[in-house]
């Protein structure tokens, strides 16, 4: 045959086999299940701060999985990972959790990691916080780096009422004067907090005997402050105390 190389025939057909079982392969992979990415969603919010090795001087914001809050860094421009982010707003609209009981109910857990931190959580049957080893790595978020932080993260704590009071239980948190109770809870003009997230909420108006909406910024704040309507009428208003008082 004229203006084939030669050779090349014989070429082909040794490599027609080759090409037949890449291609097989290739299909037979389309149909397996896909292996899932070791992170969770969101789990990239729990990585550390990475400046990279160039040398500009962006300024940043990453979660910080220890304090729970959005702290500033400067990024050099390159090789970033991805708890990395413009503004405060958009690192704790992807990386903050709406404060929630259920997390300050959760056991301590020391994670699969094997260093030994002492942590704080809280510890729902005694209405403390108090100490656990950690291990470094995962675990849950009812974790904390100090005694303070577990107070003012998880403040609702359970405390005898004195006598004639109508609740054989009263909920308290623990403020820098002291302990204020439920009725000074719902009575607690409405605190947004510090940090910049908009959570919609409700707190008990007393004025007009109702639970009003507010946006709660996501961090501190006070206690006057329901994920529900619902929930706080049933701990602030005159009937839903005595719902409360009837079911015990």
């Amino acid at each position: 045959m004229k203006g084939l190389v030669p050779g090349l025939p014989l070429l082909l057909l040794l490599l027609l086999p080759l090409l037949h079982g890449a291609a097989r392969a290739a299909a037979e992979d389309g149909d397996r299940p896909r292996v899932q990415p070791l992170l969770e969603p969101r789990d990239h919010c729990r990585l550390p701060a990475r400046v990279g090795p160039c040398r500009a001087a962006f300024p940043r914001f990453f979660y910080n999985v220890t304090s729970q809050t959005c702290d500033s860094f400067i990024f050099g421009g390159c090789e970033n990972n991805t708890n990395n982010f413009q503004t405060v707003e958009e690192c704790l609209a992807e990386c903050s959790v709406l404060p929630d009981d259920s997390l300050c109910e959760a056991e301590p857990e020391a994670g699969p990691c094997r260093a030994a931190f002492q942590r704080w959580f809280y510890d729902r049957s005694t209405g403390s916080c108090r100490t656990f080893v950690y291990g470094g790595c995962r675990g849950n978020k009812n974790n904390y780096p100090s005694e303070d932080s577990c107070v003012s993260s998880c403040p609702a704590v359970l405390q005898e009422a004195p006598p004639g009071a109508s609740w054989e239980m009263l909920v308290c948190v623990v403020t820098d004067s002291g302990r204020l109770c439920a009725s000074d809870i719902c009575s607690a003009t409405p605190d947004p907090g510090p940090c910049r997230a908009a959570f919609p909420m409700y707190y008990y108006d007393g004025a007009s005997a109702t639970c009003q909406s507010f946006l709660y910024g996501g961090c501190q704040g006070n206690a006057n402050r329901f994920g529900t309507e619902e929930e706080c009428l049933s701990r602030c208003s005159s009937e839903g105390k005595r719902t409360s008082e009837a079911d015990l």
